[in-house]
């Protein structure tokens, strides 16, 4: 059985109120401005679309699983950048702390993403490595 554009926003909602997030992808959002949507793009995939000034901008395309995991990555990120921000560690590379708050929160949320967030990490790292103030 394929799962479709209502399960994904089902399952969006069950796991962002599991978690309390508050402002997470809603149908009602499609081509609001400042909002995120989900969208059936063909063949079993889905688009996790943004517009700003009214400019829609495909964020991430994928099948269901890539699709649910982006959505998380994206407010998992948000969250742990700002926790990072109030309790930055000076002469630290910011990312060492969001980078291991966003792998214990995806993990936190469904563990088959903490290899998946880990893998996405070093191939940031790798293109970027830490940059700590000597």
């Amino acid at each position: 059985m394929s799962r479709g554009l209502q399960d994904l926003y089902a399952e969006v909602k069950l796991i962002a109120e599991r978690a309390g997030y508050a402002d997470y992808p809603r149908p009602e959002d499609r081509q609001r401005d400042d909002r995120v949507w989900l969208a059936e793009a063909s063949f079993g995939r889905f688009d996790k679309l943004y517009m700003e000034r009214g400019q829609v901008s495909l964020l991430a395309r994928g099948d269901y699983d890539t699709v649910l995991y982006e959505v998380f990555k994206s407010l998992v990120q948000d969250k742990a950048t700002h926790i990072e921000a109030r309790n930055r560690i000076a002469g630290q590379d910011s990312r060492r702390q969001w980078f291991a708050l966003q792998a214990e929160m995806m993990e936190s949320l469904k563990p088959e993403w903490a290899q998946r967030i880990a893998a996405d990490q070093a191939t940031v790292l790798a293109l970027n490595p830490f940059q700590d103030e000597r």
